[in-house]
């Protein structure tokens, strides 16, 4: 091992290691964060310590010689990248810039853990720059876990530690600055080994001395000014041009000094919109839109000059000239933690989900709105992605068993308790409620309970023999579920069907040890579910199919490779057609023979499928792909043009009101994706002579490679076309698909633009603004009065300046009229967006 690299010992650095840097920066690659980053980089750097003090401590360095901070932000993968690994091993400390930003960032709490597993936690320094510490504080700086023995049995227990932390928090940068010349003093001081307060002593004696220093120089300075003003009053009347130049001077630095301050906040704006795309590139919509108003707006008091860059990223964050032909990023579910998992209600208009300090959400998805948030969920279960005590009763109600040992039925929308019940919980507690809001059914250890939701009452109570470790499913008014080891075989087991109404009870040998799911459908109960474990003979996946009346299995498919997650029956030609799927296998089978009719593979897994009326079905896959097979011809197509998502790493995904939801791996953040909704949609008629405008506008008109030559241009086999946008300024795009905009009269390229998507055949405008519209045959595109570009219109066909809307679609399909928005219709969108 080379002399920089650490020795690294059961986790923990070893204290007399040399270190290749003193200390390793994180923080998240947002502007504030990158901002304070690089003030503390340029800081620790710069710094001295007083000779005095490094030889009264006997301190061997008097600088901090090396800090790592990287400049960009890492590829999103598995793991860190190399060299960022090796920085980590290979710093004594690590600083962590602590934001509300800083918990959504995966990398920087990769970082800490990986630091904590090298070096331990004595080690990481914290700088607060904003929001409180219980927002701004990764979790894996506010908690240690640590085992704790207990007559024989270990548990861990979470202990709640306060980081020490440098708070710099401040109205503004300039304040913020002012406060990190001390506040950065904590975080140097245990990297000398010393005490803060023998830094801040120090701080205050060479304080003391620059005052007592300025104050000799200028009292001196007044001696030589007294004696100058008396000599200047003899001749002022000869100083006038002087004064006047001094002025002048003055004048001209305010003058720069105000330049300067224009071209910050620009970088400012230019900062934030890009910020914007970002967001919007990792489908965080609503934080897109955030940033973008505050691009064109206001940020952290100080207004932000208008750029076309910020009304770009805003207006297509809006998506206010999006008509709906694709599910795209919507709204943005946002948890205080990393979310586990999550459940969808019976209508699939409310997501429940619940983070990993099992704290409670449930949104409304179509809205976006968080309805409720619950903090006392029993932590009961150990398997912390199959909870098993929490659950929808109905849509708009929740049943979950509390800290104080109750289960629990609240309304979700009115905040309302509807009943709640003892229970005593000695190992597990299932709680689950049926589809239509009228029951809720408890398995306490070995005894299961049904009660109705209307008015609180037990009407139905059992004991049992054995303790119920999976799923109980409702099927209308009958709950199932399986009993192990029961049978006149101990591998056997039974499956129960109970009518909570009659107290009647069906009774079903099975070999399944592990119940999935059922459905009951004309007279037939479809289950699904597994054997597994060491004792059994043989380990598998199974669907079966029980006669109700009877309760005679009629048909059973055993698969060994194909493990079944979910299954729905369907009525195809007055048939029963089980659909059944696994990761990535689907099956359709006959209802009434278990016969294997269709099988296929889907690729990207498949997460969720939902079976309409008229016997199509559609997928979501675990990579956020959509695919559709048509039950009675079985043909499997894929929809890749109907949802645009951006996330490339997935843990949930599913079906919801109106569309799809997608969580990003180890992510605080659901995804709604949906059609767009634009109030202002309009439909459109277009009489024949639109029709006939619309139709010819796609071919350039006249002799455009001889209008170019006669304007001067060059390169005429690469024109495509020649726009007139006014008598001095014309549009010219070419076959390599960029665009100049050219000044006519000085033979000037204006500006270029990159990578347009059609060939413009038309220009429109200038609009009440200023902005000019040009269309192509599949965009259109809008730029301001400097000929930037400021909006890319989908499918644009034709702009009516005058009456102040623009037409979008497809000429054999839907055409759409929506307003021409301005600057300040768009504000107002954002601002309604974003309350």
């Amino acid at each position: 091992m080379s002399e920089n690299t650490n020795e690294v010992v059961n986790g923990i650095s070893n204290e007399n290691t040399a270190y290749k840097y003193d200390a390793f920066i994180s923080y998240r690659h947002t502007d504030l964060d990158k901002f304070v980053a690089e003030k503390i980089h340029k800081y620790l750097e710069e710094f001295k310590l007083p000779k005095g003090l490094k030889n009264k401590k006997g301190l061997k360095k008097n600088r901090i010689e090396r800090v790592f901070r990287d400049k960009e932000e890492l590829t999103i993968t598995n793991n860190l990248e190399d060299p960022i690994i090796q920085a980590l091993k290979s710093s004594e400390y690590l600083i962590v810039i602590c934001s509300p930003r800083t918990k959504e960032s995966v990398w920087c709490r990769k970082e800490i853990e990986k630091f904590i597993e090298f070096h331990g936690r004595n080690k990481i320094l914290t700088v607060l720059i904003e929001g409180e510490p219980g927002e701004s504080f990764p979790e894996e700086l506010l908690f240690e876990e640590e085992v704790v023995k207990e007559n024989g049995v270990e548990t861990i227990h979470r202990k709640e530690i306060e980081p020490l932390a440098a708070d710099i928090r401040g109205k503004n940068r300039r304040q913020m600055c002012a406060l990190l010349k001390t506040e950065l003093l904590r975080v140097i001081a245990p990297i000398f080994g010393l005490e803060y307060d023998d830094l801040r002593q120090r701080h205050r004696e060479r304080k003391v001395k620059r005052i007592i220093t300025a104050t000799v120089t200028a009292a001196g300075l007044g001696i030589v000014i007294g004696a100058a003003g008396v000599a200047s009053a003899l001749i002022i009347n000869n100083q006038k041009d002087k004064i006047q130049a001094q002025n002048d001077e003055i004048n001209s630095q305010k003058n720069r000094i105000e330049e300067q301050n224009k071209s910050l906040l620009l970088d400012q704006a230019g900062n934030l919109a890009d910020n914007a795309n970002e967001y919007l590139a990792q489908d965080m919509r609503i934080d897109a839109i955030k940033s973008a108003l505050s691009s064109l707006t206001q940020y952290d008091g100080m207004d932000i000059p208008y750029t076309a860059a910020g009304r770009y990223a805003l207006t297509k964050a809006l998506r206010v000239y999006d008509v709906g032909d694709a599910y795209r990023a919507q709204n943005q579910l946002k948890a205080d933690y990393n979310i586990l998992n999550t459940q969808i209600s019976p209508s699939k208009e409310y997501l429940m989900a619940y983070d990993k300090f099992k704290n409670v959400y449930v949104w409304d998805v179509v809205t976006g709105e968080l309805l409720r948030r619950v903090d006392d969920w029993a932590d009961l279960s150990l398997d912390l992605r199959s909870e098993s005590n929490i659950s929808f009763v109905g849509n708009k109600m929740l049943a979950y068993c509390n800290n104080d040992d109750k289960v629990v039925v609240l309304d979700v929308v009115s905040g309302e308790i509807v009943f709640d019940v003892d229970v005593e919980v000695n190992t597990s507690v299932i709680v689950k409620g049926d589809d239509e809001g009228k029951y809720v059914v408890v398995a306490v250890d070995k005894k299961i309970e049904v009660y109705d939701v209307s008015n609180g009452n037990s009407i139905y109570k059992k004991d049992i023999q054995s303790t119920i470790e999976d799923e109980i499913v409702w099927c209308g008014d009958k709950i199932l579920y399986i009993e192990s080891g029961l049978g006149n075989d101990e591998s056997l087991s039974i499956l129960k069907v109970v009518d909570v109404k009659s107290g009647d009870v069906l009774e079903v040998e099975t070999t399944l040890n592990t119940f999935e799911g059922a459905h009951i459908k004309d007279g037939y109960i479809y289950v699904y579910g597994g054997c597994y474990g060491s004792l059994v003979p043989e380990e598998y996946s199974a669907v079966f199919a029980v006669e109700e009346a009877s309760g005679q299995i009629v048909w059973l498919n055993k698969y060994k490779d194909t493990p079944i997650n979910k299954l729905e029956v369907a009525s195809i030609d007055e048939e029963p057609v089980v659909v059944a799927t696994s990761y990535s296998q689907l099956l359709c089978l006959n209802g009434s023979t278990g016969l294997e009719e269709y099988r296929t593979s889907v690729t990207g897994g498949i997460s969720d499928f939902v079976i309409g009326d008229s016997g199509t079905m559609h997928m979501i896959a675990h990579e956020g792909r959509i695919f559709a097979l048509n039950l009675y011809t079985h043909e499997l197509y894929a929809m890749d043009y109907l949802l645009e998502c951006n996330i490339k790493m997935t843990d949930i995904v599913g079906i919801c009101a109106g569309g799809y939801y997608v969580m990003p791996m180890g992510s605080n953040n659901i995804i709604k994706y949906a059609k767009t909704d634009n109030p202002d949609k309009r439909s459109y008629e277009a009489d024949e002579e639109m029709k006939s405008i619309l139709e010819g506008v796609w071919y350039p008109s006249g002799d455009y490679v001889e209008e170019a030559d006669k304007i001067g241009l060059e390169n005429l086999h690469m024109v495509a076309n020649v726009l007139y946008i006014n008598e001095n300024v014309v549009a010219v795009p070419y076959f390599d698909m960029t665009m100049d905009f050219y000044d006519v009269a000085n033979k000037k390229v204006i500006c270029t633009i990159n990578n347009i998507k059609s060939v413009p055949v038309k220009c429109f405008g200038p609009d009440s603004e200023g902005n000019v519209y040009i269309v192509g045959e599949s965009h259109g595109y809008c730029f301001d009065k400097d000929y930037n570009l400021v909006v890319e219109i989908d499918s644009l066909k034709h702009v009516d300046i005058k009456e102040g809307y623009m037409v979008i679609g497809e000429i054999v399909g839907d055409l759409w009229e929506l307003p021409i928005y301005s600057m300040d219709d768009l504000i107002n969108l954002a601002q309604k967006e974003v309350k």
